[in-house]
């Protein structure tokens, strides 16, 4: 129940403060930017709320987990696809850490929930709200999407920090680690499919190529590592610059 409140948070708070933003006038990265931190301080309140309580959303999540598990494992056609010779307990340990690993991933996921849901919403609200009696700006175009420099420099410092703290055994570590890492390659990433959606326009591609082929980088590992590769050249040396 309390996730499901998480996720409203996350998707409702964004739009009364980018309204209230929009009347100053702001950068619309800057607007968005305050609508996340408003959907993930909402969202981080209810959990804060939903431990205090004794349903900490987090431990609900692992127990969860555990019973899918325990679940999954006794499947027959589980145990055939895993293998015969695996036994109940092998395949218990095998979803746990499947599913444990996702439910790790729940921090950045709501991060990831509501960067996206602000940015949509900012885009429909740039055309209907009229402060001061006029539209508010309109988001760039997608293919001008720029992360500033020194994000790098953020990127490493946070990073290193969290890959220490991962390495002293401490679980909050792992975690902390695990989700920096999902945030991180989720933004290096949206870097990436701007360089794409910027060089099918310099080409007079059709958008829908470029939609078609950042959807096959996503389904695909390397794609995937690709993207991201993309995203931090660009980053580094500008490559949009370059196409312009």
């Amino acid at each position: 129940m309390y996730l499901t409140f998480v996720f409203i948070a996350a998707l409702v708070l964004p739009v009364p403060i980018m309204i209230q933003a929009m009347g100053k006038r702001l950068s619309p990265y800057r607007v968005v930017l305050e609508g996340i931190f408003a959907g993930v301080i909402g969202s981080i309140l209810i959990m804060i709320i939903a431990s205090a309580t004794g349903n900490g959303i987090l431990d609900t999540l692992q127990e969860s987990v555990r019973y899918m598990a325990q679940t999954l494992a006794k499947d027959p056609m589980f145990g055939d696809l895993l293998g015969k010779e695996t036994t109940e307990t092998e395949r218990v340990q095998f979803f746990t850490q499947v599913y444990g690993q996702a439910a790790d991933l729940v921090p950045s996921t709501i991060c990831i929930f509501t960067a996206i849901a602000a940015y949509i919403e900012y885009t429909i609200l740039s055309r209907i709200v009229k402060p001061g009696g006029a539209l508010a700006l309109k988001m760039p175009r997608f293919r001008e999407f720029d992360l500033p420099r020194n994000v790098i420099i953020g990127w490493v410092i946070i990073f290193l920090l969290s890959w220490v703290l991962a390495k002293t055994g401490i679980k909050i570590g792992d975690l902390l680690y695990a989700n920096i890492n999902a945030l991180f390659n989720f933004v290096f990433c949206l870097q990436g499919m701007s360089v794409i959606f910027m060089f099918c326009h310099k080409k007079g591609a059709p958008k829908a190529i470029a939609v078609i082929i950042i959807l096959f980088f996503l389904f695909t590992g390397l794609g995937k590592i690709a993207l991201l590769l993309l995203g931090f050249a660009d980053v580094m040396f500008r490559l949009k610059e370059k196409l312009s």
